[in-house]
C-alpha cells in the first residue's frame, strides 16, 4: 500500500525539487475563487486591500504551507482552485492555501518599533483617513503615524486532531480542491480532515535590531513591495525589510 502524508512539512505532491522566480508579482499569483474570495500576495499594500474586502492572501513561510494540489497540478488549475502559487521555494509546495484576513489592528505597545507612516508633523485626520494607518503622539521621539497590523488566520494540519473532511476512499485530488488535509498513512482514521486555523500577526512594525533586509542598499519603493516586504525609511537599519509574523 502507497501512504502519503501531506500536512504544513510535507514535500511531496504538489511540491517540485526546483523553479525559477521570474517576478514575485508574476509568479506569486493572486487567485479568484468567488468575487468576494481573493488570493493576495503577502504585502504592505496588498494585506490593506486584502483586510478592506475580507479576502485571502498568500504568505511566503514555505514551511508553513498547506497543499493544494499534487505534482501535476499545473498554475491554471491552482489559480481556478482560489489557491496559491508559488514556484521559487526549491523543495516546497507550490499549490498551497492561502491565509484568510480577520482583521487589522492599531497596536500601541513598543512604540520604539513603529514604522512611519507619513510626513513628519502628519496630522491626525490626514494619517487615520487618507494614509489608513495609526496615529498616537503620546510618546515623543517615535512615529506618531505608524502602520496597522494585520490579524490573519493561516491554515495547519494536524494528524492527531482529525475531523473528517469527505467520503470514505476520497481520492487525493478531490480531498485537496475541498482546502483539507491528505494523510492516509494511519489506519482507521479519516485520510482526508479538516484544516485547523491558527491566528498570526504580521506587522511592519519591527524593531531594527528584528529587522531581516529584503533588498540592496538603494532598493526603490516599489521594488521592495513587489518584493511583498516593508518600505519605510528610517533613521537606522534597513529600509526594505521582512515583515514579521507572530503566533
Amino acid at each position: 500500500m502507497l501512504f502519503l502524508i501531506i500536512s504544513t512539512k510535507t514535500r511531496l505532491p504538489g511540491y517540485h525539487p526546483g523553479g525559477t522566480l521570474q517576478s514575485l508579482s508574476s509568479d506569486i499569483t493572486t487567485m479568484r475563487a468567488s468575487p468576494e474570495s481573493d488570493a493576495t500576495p503577502l504585502g504592505d499594500r496588498a494585506i490593506r486591500q486584502a483586510a478592506r474586502h475580507k479576502r485571502g492572501f498568500c504568505d511566503f513561510d514555505a514551511s508553513s504551507r498547506v497543499n493544494c494540489g499534487n505534482e501535476r497540478t499545473s498554475y491554471d488549475t491552482c489559480k481556478s482552485n482560489g489557491c496559491c502559487y508559488d514556484s521559487s521555494k526549491m523543495g516546497y509546495i507550490w499549490c498551497f492555501q492561502p491565509w484568510s484576513v480577520k482583521d487589522r489592528i492599531c497596536n500601541y505597545n513598543n512604540p520604539s518599533a513603529r514604522a512611519n507612516c507619513g510626513m513628519e508633523g502628519i496630522n491626525e485626520q490626514k494619517c487615520t483617513k487618507e494614509n489608513d494607518c495609526c496615529y498616537d503622539e503620546k510618546t515623543s521621539g517615535v512615529p506618531s503615524c505608524f502602520p496597522k497590523d494585520l490579524i490573519a488566520e493561516k491554515p495547519t494540519c494536524n494528524p492527531n486532531n482529525r475531523v473528517n473532511c469527505a467520503y470514505p476512499n476520497v481520492t487525493l485530488e478531490a480531498c485537496l480542491r475541498l482546502k483539507c488535509c491528505f494523510d492516509n498513512s494511519t489506519l482507521g482514521k479519516p485520510y482526508c480532515y479538516n484544516t485547523e486555523k491558527k491566528n498570526v500577526t504580521v506587522t511592519c512594525n519591527v524593531a531594527t535590531s528584528e529587522k531581516v533586509n529584503c533588498g540592496m542598499d538603494g532598493i526603490s519603493k516599489d521594488t521592495c513591495r513587489n518584493k511583498d516586504c516593508c518600505y519605510y525609511e528610517t533613521p537606522t537599519g534597513p529600509w526594505c525589510y521582512k515583515m514579521k509574523i507572530t503566533g
